[in-house]
């Protein structure tokens, strides 16, 4: 209400009315973008920090089971290589 008010007496110091809603709408946009500058400034170190959480997350419960799945596929048991080591020794 008040851009319109700040618009309607503009034309009454003899502003025709396109330069009138040129100048407010200006100020419009100023107001809207330094809204939006402020609203991304206070939200972004929240968004960084859950998007970390979450990848993280997606991270430890996907990449490291089928990461481990594929390396284990090709190895035996951790006690696997010291049991073949001692038969091939014959260290019992």
């Amino acid at each position: 209400m008040q851009l319109e008010e700040f618009a309607d007496s503009l034309r009454l110091n003899r502003y025709n009315w396109v330069r009138a809603v040129i100048i407010e709408a200006n100020l419009a946009l100023g107001d809207a973008l330094s809204y939006l500058e402020n609203l991304v400034r206070e939200h972004l170190p929240g968004t960084v920090i859950l998007s970390g959480v979450l990848a993280a997350t997606l991270f430890t419960l996907f990449v490291v089971p089928v990461a481990y799945d594929l390396l284990a596929r090709y190895t035996g048991s951790p006690g696997d290589v010291a049991r073949r080591l001692e038969l091939e020794t014959g260290n019992r």
